[in-house]
């Protein structure tokens, strides 16, 4: 049974498949450059919301130690008013 590519030089083929590859690898390139752009806005983002957090960290902190310093004075008035 005769086949379409029968009458395909086999210069010809190599052609297309030499095109089809090409294809191929830009499309590859194409998705791995929108990959490494999804990557970096990730990283912009993280990098953001670490420095939020950060920032939240340390007003924790510092209300936690204006907290301390209140109950250390309320001890020490409880203390003088006691004696």
């Amino acid at each position: 049974m005769p086949n379409k590519f029968d009458n395909v030089k086999d210069e010809d083929f190599l052609d297309v498949m030499g095109y089809v590859q090409e294809e191929r690898a830009r499309a590859m390139a194409a998705a791995i450059l929108r990959l490494k752009k999804s990557i970096d806005e990730f990283n912009a983002k993280s990098s953001e919301q670490t420095r939020k957090m950060i920032r939240l960290t340390k007003w924790i902190t510092g209300l936690t130690m204006a907290m301390l310093v209140a109950v250390i004075v309320q001890i020490v008035l409880i203390i003088k008013n006691s004696l």
